[in-house]
């Protein structure tokens, strides 16, 4: 027993040394949003279970989640990423202009910047915090406020957010829209007939429904409720054979949700920015050495930023967008993908830039650390971690004139 124990402090010193040691120059983060609530109450009425919350948004369990991970990453990259202070200058988030992908970017955001420090609110904070006109009830709302206001110095995250894909601005979502959902045709029949023996039956008794009564739309959302049931433990007596099987569903519409064609050219324009971004990074970081600065490429207008200064993006997004890029990289365990999982891009710099190299030259002194869910994972275009540059042309490879960068 001793020699396990030892074994496992030893193992988590050396967990902890390599936390210590991650100092990557950016790091790009692609995050599911957290748990949500059921969009319907099929299953929950028939089994005579109370929902306080459902209709589709961030369930409380979704919020704790998301401000945890916030937590982790703010941790282990509090040094090498955030300069062990919360400057918005460093961050950009962005999110899909939907309310649960919304609210699970600003609960990450939140644990990446905490609202609690160690500073006490005082009295004289709370009278100066006032807007600039009086009314009414100021100084009750000063006296039952005071204690629970924002603390001093902190400062929040804004959050960007469109509609169609967080990677895009709001301009760019017009020129380049959601492909048509191509689910309603061969693979909706191949998807049915995977399912309607085990899932369909089961899903049917526990929603008190007739199994022809069950079209892909009403599957799909007594799934997103049953799996909500169980990860809230509000449904114990269930089996687990059935729960896999929901979530082996999820797993398959998301992957057929769209035909390849469609597929790979929503994926490409969010590989196309990924490696924008990596690539500005190497070139802001040759800039430093060259006699004339190059020009580097920002998709996304926000005129404030200083993208120079710019460490860390989020991206919050939905199943759709998860299961696309992971079925596009290969990346985990090519099945269900669990809320709030994460896709993790790390870039380091590996040897000294000098001022005769030419940024295509400058990629070779940069490598890519690609992890899934804090595993490192290889994808369909490296073995992880992997040169940018082999990175870049298995992309470029793999898209062929889709990429633009």
């Amino acid at each position: 027993m001793k020699h396990q124990a030892l074994s496992a402090l030893c193992l988590l010193l050396l967990s902890l040394v390599a936390v210590a040691e991650t100092n990557p120059v950016l790091l790009i983060e692609v995050a599911r949003e957290g748990l949500r609530t059921p969009r319907t109450t099929r299953i929950a009425t028939h089994q005579g279970l109370k929902l306080k919350e459902y209709n589709d948004t961030l369930s409380e369990l979704g919020r704790q989640q998301q401000y945890l991970l916030g937590l982790e990453i703010r941790t282990r990259y509090l040094k090498s990423v955030f300069g062990a202070e919360c400057n918005p200058l460093n961050i950009f988030a962005f999110a899909v202009s939907k309310e649960s992908v919304m609210l699970s970017g600003q609960a990450h955001l939140l644990g990446i910047c905490p609202l609690f420090t160690n500073k006490n609110i005082t009295k004289d904070m709370v009278e100066k915090s006032y807007p600039p006109f009086d009314f009414p009830a100021k100084e009750q709302i000063g006296e039952e406020l005071g204690l629970y206001a924002t603390p001093y110095n902190f400062m929040p995250l804004p959050l960007h957010s469109t509609y169609n894909d967080p990677i895009f601005g709001a301009a760019d979502s017009e020129k380049y829209p959601l492909p048509v959902n191509d689910l309603f045709g061969a693979r909706k029949a191949e998807i049915d007939r995977k399912f309607a023996d085990t899932l369909y039956p089961a899903l049917a008794e526990l929603a008190g429904l007739e199994t022809d009564e069950l079209t892909v739309r009403k599957v799909i959302d007594t799934v997103h409720e049953l799996i909500n049931l169980v990860e809230s433990k509000r449904l114990r007596k269930i089996s687990k054979k059935i729960v896999q099987a929901a979530k082996d569903f999820l797993h398959e519409y998301y992957r057929y949700y769209w035909e390849k064609e469609n597929r790979d050219k929503y994926a490409s324009m969010f590989f196309n920015e990924l490696m924008l971004k990596l690539k500005n990074a190497v070139i802001l970081r040759l800039n430093k050495v060259l006699p004339k600065p190059l020009s580097y490429v920002v998709t996304i207008e926000q005129p404030d930023y200083d993208y120079a200064q710019i460490k860390y993006y989020l991206y919050e997004v939905s199943d759709l967008q998860m299961y696309t890029y992971s079925t596009v990289m290969k990346f985990g365990n090519n099945g269900y993908i669990p809320p709030s999982s994460i896709f993790m891009f790390e870039l380091h710099q590996t040897c000294d830039l000098s001022k005769e190299m030419s940024v295509e030259q400058a990629m070779k002194c940069f490598k890519l650390d690609v992890k899934y869910n804090d595993a490192e994972v290889n994808s369909r275009f490296c073995q992880s971690p992997c040169a940018l540059d082999t990175f870049y042309a298995g992309l470029k490879e793999y898209f062929q004139k889709l990429l633009t960068v």
